[in-house]
């Protein structure tokens, strides 16, 4: 099912832990939250087939919550001054079956000082 996905941008930090929010109703979205589970799979382009980073969300209602750590980060690997984007999608696993639930840009800023 790919009807109703929520398309959101986000920004991404290397260098530090990042947790990200993101509500997952668009008013219109016929997405069904519950049950399965749920994982963000970052690529460099949209038809890769293989991910540069992958990481599991937790689901409250309709926010979904995505924590990447510094370490899982750096598979990332280098980032040019300007950043650089990612694209990412949010699916759901759940009886077999594979839902998208979002989709976006992650903006990927690197450098970040303590």
């Amino acid at each position: 099912m790919y009807g109703g996905l929520v398309r959101a941008n986000i920004e991404l930090y290397t260098g530090i832990d990042n947790v990200v929010e993101l509500t997952l109703d668009d008013g219109t979205s016929t997405v069904k939250l519950e049950g399965g589970t749920f994982t963000a799979v970052f690529k460099r382009h949209v038809d890769d087939r293989t991910p540069v980073l992958t990481a599991t969300l937790s689901i409250t209602g309709d926010m979904a919550v995505l924590t990447l750590t510094a370490e899982q980060m750096k598979a990332v690997g280098r980032i040019p001054s300007h950043g650089a984007v990612l694209y990412y999608d949010i699916v759901q696993e759940v009886d077999g079956q594979t839902n998208g639930i979002a989709f976006g840009r992650a903006y990927v800023i690197g450098g970040m000082l303590r």
